[in-house]
């Protein structure tokens, strides 16, 4: 019999189990795979390797797909070369061309339907407030942030007014 590959979900970890057709019985652990149930990506782009492997395994863990990069100029180049993003998590202070926030007003002015996070240990110094949905301070606690995500890309597009 042909097996087909079937979404489970279980709080919040996901799998694709080989279920044999016409049977409700997996075909043991060499037929799980982990997989992204809710189609969630997230950017994460933060120039200290530590920091964004942090965050970056925190969401993964939680069943997000997550793209890496360490500056606004790798995060841009992601964006236009066509990669899905719903949510972009962006240090404010980044190497190269583009700091972080010339990159969600980048991508609020041609990518209005991603969500923009900013995280930064300084104040936000941008000229609106209104530009991003989430400003998180550094340090943050990941799994508080992890909610905050989640419950953001669960609510409306735009920043709050």
């Amino acid at each position: 019999m042909p097996a087909s590959w079937v979404p489970i979900l279980a709080g919040t970890t996901c799998a694709n189990v080989r279920l044999r057709t016409g049977s409700s019985r997996a075909t043991g652990m060499a037929g799980v795979s982990l997989a992204n149930c809710n189609q969630k990506r997230i950017l994460v782009v933060e120039d200290e390797p530590a920091i964004r492997l942090m965050i970056a395994d925190a969401l993964r863990t939680s069943g997000f797909e997550v793209v890496e990069t360490g500056s606004g100029d790798e995060a841009l180049a992601v964006v236009e070369n066509g990669t899905t993003v719903h949510l972009a998590f962006v240090d404010v202070r980044l190497p190269g061309t583009m700091d972080g926030i010339a990159l969600v007003s980048r991508l609020r002015e041609t990518h209005p339907d991603i969500k923009l996070a900013v995280v930064s240990a300084y104040p936000p110094d941008w000229p609106s407030p209104r530009l991003v949905e989430v400003f998180i301070g550094k340090p943050y606690d990941v799994s508080r942030t992890v909610t905050r995500l989640r419950a953001l890309l669960e609510g409306p597009a735009g920043p709050a007014h």
